[in-house]
């Protein structure tokens, strides 16, 4: 049985910024990944900030720049917010994952690919997994176990962690040809009848667009809403020029959990529920996370001290950092969970005002959305009446 002095599951981008992190420090790392290729099958939207570029250190598979946002009310109704310099960038996630994992590789990680994990748990060597690799039951060890293995996470299950808050299933499509609006803007479509709970999404690419649309429990799934969606006249007008290549669907998990590392075990990216409550991104948190991640996993191995009260720091760090952004945005999302559509038609009243949406357009943060919470109810009062007892402690 061969040993690692760490495994991680998972060859998204962040399972492997940490697989190829840890092997630079000079740790063996073994990376599993249970499909056949890397970044396959897609199932993100692929919009990101520029930040995510910043914690990598170079940029890859952008295909375009985005500038601004139209939204679109239950009724038809336009919002629309621009800004002078690109806030967020449309990535080819093939391309992008592929880039990250490589880059470990060259660092010195073992790259398994198909190798479905189907069993971890501890050992005398520390953590042993149970793997399936071309048909063949593997065991390989590891003083250290890093789950990047998404919503569902079989090291989150194996090793008894919490389940997120939410669970939102999601459904879209990437269409090619010729894209005739203004390529630097995406749409967004919110109400209770186009994406209960959340919002759906179109988002131009170099030859295209992805489309598509998350929701909550309920009766319908997100192919329902999707199929309503074609049916946008707004959407329709952009779409006229394009054709289906590809369906994609997901789930994404929302809401802190509890603990995301115990004793030899830690979790990160989708795995640990890193997900902005109100966008659903995860890339940029993901990374961030991952690097604080690789920083107190590397600490532990040095000294060899694999507990969960050393590995804490790694939570710590989060929260330090995005902990207050978080608990405001979750905040922000159930708030917005309970409006109804005549509500969301009277904040479209509210923020129709030039100067409010001039003050977004230029000062909004995808990654950091609900630090602008104060200063924006500031500007418009009227949108307190929507904001909860938990949300007015926050600001």
């Amino acid at each position: 049985m061969k040993h690692f002095d760490v495994i991680v599951v998972g060859a998204g981008p962040v399972g492997g910024y940490i697989a190829g992190a840890l092997a630079r420090k000079g740790y063996s790392v073994a990376l599993l990944e249970e499909h056949r290729e890397i970044g396959k099958p897609v199932q993100c939207a692929g919009l990101v900030s520029p930040r995510v570029f910043e914690v990598l250190g170079y940029e890859s598979g952008i295909v375009n720049k985005v500038r601004g946002a139209v939204i679109h009310s239950p009724t038809g109704r336009t919002l629309g917010f621009e800004s002078q310099k690109p806030k967020a960038y449309v990535i080819d996630r093939t391309e992008f994952d592929s880039r990250i994992v490589h880059d470990a590789v060259d660092s010195g990680i073992e790259m398994k690919l198909s190798s479905k994990v189907l069993e971890a748990g501890y050992h005398e060597k520390g953590i042993i997994v149970k793997s399936k690799e071309a048909g063949q039951r593997v065991e390989t060890s590891a003083n250290l176990i890093i789950g990047a293995d998404g919503c569902g996470s079989v090291v989150a299950k194996n090793f008894g962690f919490s389940q997120p808050k939410e669970v939102l299933a999601g459904f879209g499509a990437q269409f090619v040809g010729e894209y005739t609006p203004d390529k630097g803007f995406v749409d967004i479509f919110v109400g209770n009848n186009v994406a209960p709970g959340f919002f759906a999404w179109n988002i131009p690419t170099e030859d295209g667009a992805r489309i598509g649309l998350c929701v909550t429990t309920n009766k319908h799934g997100p192919r329902h809403y999707f199929d309503s969606l074609q049916k946008n006249k707004a959407l329709r007008e952009r779409m006229k020029h394009l054709e289906l290549e590809r369906y994609i669907a997901g789930v994404i998990p929302i809401g802190q959990m509890k603990t995301i590392c115990t004793d030899r075990v830690m979790l990160a990216g989708d795995a640990a529920a890193q997900v902005k409550p109100l966008s659903g991104g995860g890339i940029y948190l993901g990374l961030l996370a991952g690097k604080y991640c690789a920083e107190v996993a590397a600490g532990a191995l040095e000294n060899n001290e694999l507990l969960e009260k050393n590995l804490r720091e790694y939570e710590n760090l989060i929260k330090n950092d995005v902990g207050k952004e978080l608990k405001r945005a979750y905040a922000l999302r159930k708030i917005y969970r309970g409006l109804k559509d005549k509500h969301l038609e009277e904040g479209f009243d509210i923020l129709g005002d030039e100067k409010i949406r001039g003050f977004i357009a230029k000062s909004g943060d995808i990654d950091y959305p609900a630090s602008l919470t104060k200063a924006v109810l500031q500007k418009a009062p009227k949108l307190m009446k929507f904001a909860g007892p938990v949300l007015k402690s926050l600001i």
